[in-house]
């Protein structure tokens, strides 16, 4: 063809383009030769939420074991306005890591330690914006204990859920570290028998031989490829716990997710509660594209 009708005709073809209005190839983000996640659509019921008041910020204050009759020394956030009203409210319940452990009895600066990460951070920072309000409530753990007591736990939201004015089928659990054990724990102990509609568990390993309860609720865990302290892909963590859970047969009620970091160590909680996580994720397993809290609001338990 001579050359200067094939450069007519695709000039031709270039204007034909545009006149249609098709756009140029979208960019996409190279992460092992895949292409991206198609949009994900969260669906949320808001028949028990829209009257709650908008939280303009709330208080977040410490409560002690010794006067409150809970199990743990602990802090509660309190939505803007929760005073003002009788509605109930969604519970998130953060459980942090080994390191935040303390005994507020022997020193009262100890409890402090749990507002160092996750949810409680977001809020003494002014982060904290969810699209609907939540109570918060952030438990420490004995200085003297290795691990998250489940029947703690569930003792624990008992006595939350008969203090404050709590929606009984909207109470969430998430933790990191052994926080994040305490949540796989808790999800395997009781299932859907248990008081929580859904658990995000971040860096934590889990019990694979205690799935079928797990079975039972929705999942989202969060971790980092290069965790050294907590292994993601072997010894019961996030990415093989999900895929035990998956594989299982009966499959579980509500497919679990797990969103994984490449280049993040241990600390994949800090921009998976922050929501930075989201578009720098590995595109082998779950995309981050919907808020973390929005994902929990969409599950209840009643």
């Amino acid at each position: 063809m001579d050359i200067k009708l094939l450069l007519l005709y695709s000039f031709i073809i270039l204007l034909t383009a545009c006149d249609k209005g098709i756009s140029p190839p979208e960019k996409r983000r190279i992460d092992e030769g895949q292409e991206p996640f198609p949009a994900e659509i969260v669906v949320i019921d808001t028949t028990d939420l829209y009257l709650l008041p908008t939280d303009t910020g709330g208080i977040q204050k410490p409560i002690s074991k010794d006067t409150s009759g809970s199990p743990f020394d602990y802090f509660v956030y309190e939505p803007a306005n929760y005073a003002s009203h009788e509605l109930n409210y969604p519970l998130l319940i953060f459980l942090h890591g080994i390191g935040e452990r303390g005994d507020s009895q022997l020193n009262p600066d100890d409890l402090e330690k749990v507002l160092i990460h996750g949810p409680p951070k977001l809020i003494e920072t002014a982060e904290w914006h969810p699209s609907y309000p939540f109570l918060v409530v952030s438990p420490q753990l004995s200085i003297r204990a290795k691990t998250w007591s489940v029947t703690e736990l569930d003792d624990f939201i008992s006595y939350l859920i008969g203090k404050y004015r709590v929606n009984e089928g909207r109470v969430y659990l998430t933790g990191l570290s052994i926080g994040g054990q305490g949540v796989w724990d808790y999800g395997a102990q009781y299932g859907r028998e248990g008081m929580v509609a859904a658990l995000l568990p971040l860096c934590g390993s889990g019990d694979l031989s205690q799935i079928e309860n797990l079975k039972q609720l929705p999942i989202w865990a969060f971790h980092g490829a290069d965790d050294g302290l907590i292994k993601a892909f072997t010894e019961g963590g996030s990415v093989q716990m999900v895929q035990t859970i998956n594989d299982a047969r009966p499959p579980p009620e509500v497919t679990a997710k797990v969103t994984v970091y490449p280049n993040v160590g241990h600390n994949a909680w800090t921009i998976t509660y922050n929501s930075e996580g989201q578009g720098k994720e590995s595109l082998t397993y779950d995309p981050y594209q919907i808020n973390i809290y929005d994902w929990m609001l969409q599950y209840k338990s009643q």
